[in-house]
């Protein structure tokens, strides 16, 4: 596992987040390549997890590309290379996260994934702005069509 997914992990779990888990999606069509997703306790229990996290990993020089702070039920953090999502337990339940990132499709070349070369991470930093809106909208729908499926 990457070092900034688990320093991410620990910072998590020492502020009481529950059932913190990281997925390596390193080697599926996905937009990052590791997914820490951290269960809080209570809503502002979110908002207190993500600012413990922006104190300490923007010290350590970690860039923060984009976060959506809107809901308290669900955080999204974009690191580059680590998507951090904190819900609250049912929208942690409601919309299963984890089995969504394990149905994604392997990446069928490996060496045509994006690496970060200095330019292409400067086109990648405007990418990112957006990139937290369309995987909430992806998680949605695929959270909605198996609903449909089941009913």
């Amino acid at each position: 596992m990457q070092n900034l997914a688990q320093e991410i992990i620990q910072i998590l779990e020492d502020k009481k987040a529950e059932n913190v888990v990281c997925i390596d999606v390193s080697d599926k069509e996905y937009l990052v390549d590791y997914v820490v997703i951290a269960t809080a306790m209570v809503g502002k229990h979110s908002f207190a997890l993500l600012d413990h996290l922006k104190t300490t990993l923007k010290a350590k020089g970690v860039e923060f590309y984009a976060t959506d702070e809107e809901s308290e039920d669900w955080i999204i953090a974009d690191l580059g290379s680590v998507m951090v999502h904190i819900f609250t337990q049912n929208h942690r339940a409601k919309f299963n996260i984890e089995e969504f990132l394990q149905t994604l499709p392997k990446t069928p070349h490996l060496e045509s994934k994006c690496h970060k070369t200095p330019i292409k991470h400067l086109i990648q930093h405007n990418k990112h702005k957006t990139k937290r809106y369309k995987h909430k909208a992806l998680v949605r729908k695929n959270h909605t069509q198996n609903h449909k499926r089941h009913i």
